[in-house]
């Protein structure tokens, strides 16, 4: 199914998987400032390492966080 829709939209030069949405969505609710133990259960994840590892944040990820949250600021 994915495929016949990657062709349909004229998807190219990206994943495009089941998985690159579960991916997207555990990205985008970390950066709306979901909690991590509730994405693990959300991904059903036994371990935060693996939460971690399926959540790569990027360095302006944590800028924000940090700018955000430092009493420097």
């Amino acid at each position: 199914m994915f495929h016949r829709k990657e062709k349909q939209f004229g998807i190219t030069g990206v994943r495009f998987s089941p998985h690159t949405f579960r991916h997207t969505f555990a990205v985008s609710y970390l950066r709306k400032g979901g909690s991590v133990f509730h994405l693990q259960k959300i991904l059903g994840h036994s371990t935060l390492e693996m939460t971690r590892r399926y959540c790569n944040l990027m360095t302006e990820d944590l800028q924000a966080v940090h700018s955000k949250l430092s009493l420097l600021s």
